[in-house]
């Protein structure tokens, strides 16, 4: 079986990481950066594009500008009851080294008033609703 280092040693970068010149950001970042004839970078000319398509109408072209003005949007990924604000309880068992992990959405389960649940109601809920 072929493989590794100690088979192998003309296959190690004794240089370590390449320069960041040489990596795909650093050629995009240094082509970005030049200037032309009219005194201008190809970034501010990418952006200028980019803002004239958005004018136009290309909504690609609104959500990178909004994306990178304003940052991309909250998303939901659904650990905190999802878009109704049901709760979801997750059991852990410890069994030794190992964890038994249950989770259970109960968007019916009554809440107190400041939206923490309600300990005593839950324990009189039956056992599949726990």
């Amino acid at each position: 079986m072929a493989g590794g280092f100690d088979e192998h040693p003309e296959h190690i970068n004794r240089k370590g990481a390449p320069k960041k010149e040489w990596t795909w950001a650093g050629v995009y970042r240094a082509e970005l950066e030049k200037v032309g004839d009219d005194k201008k970078t190809v970034k501010s000319k990418v952006a200028k594009a980019i803002i004239a398509k958005a004018i136009e109408g290309d909504v690609q072209a609104v959500k990178e500008i909004a994306n990178r003005t304003d940052g991309m949007p909250r998303q939901n990924i659904g650990l905190d009851g999802g878009e109704d604000g049901g709760v979801i309880k997750i059991n852990i068992t410890n069994y030794g080294d190992t964890a038994q992990i249950q989770t259970k959405e109960l968007s019916d389960t009554p809440t107190k008033s400041d939206g923490r649940r309600d300990e005593e109601s839950d324990n009189n809920l039956a056992p599949e609703k726990r």
